[in-house]
């Protein structure tokens, strides 16, 4: 069953950078509980991390704004 994302993180995008690799961190340490998480960007789709990001269970997003 899938659980509905309850926390998100905002970037401007999924490529590597400080914040982006800490939250990766984070929810790799959370297993099953990464799955209430969602990432969210606002400069563009897809990315270096994107990958890594749904390998957690995290559910990734593109506002386009």
């Amino acid at each position: 069953m899938r659980v509905e994302p309850r926390v998100m993180h905002l970037f401007a995008t999924m490529e590597r950078g400080g914040a982006e690799i800490r939250t990766l961190e984070l929810l790799e340490a959370l297993g099953e509980e990464a799955r209430e998480h969602r990432i969210v960007t606002l400069a563009r789709p897809g990315g270096a991390l994107e990958s890594l990001f749904l390998a957690t269970g995290a559910t990734t997003t593109f506002l386009h704004l």
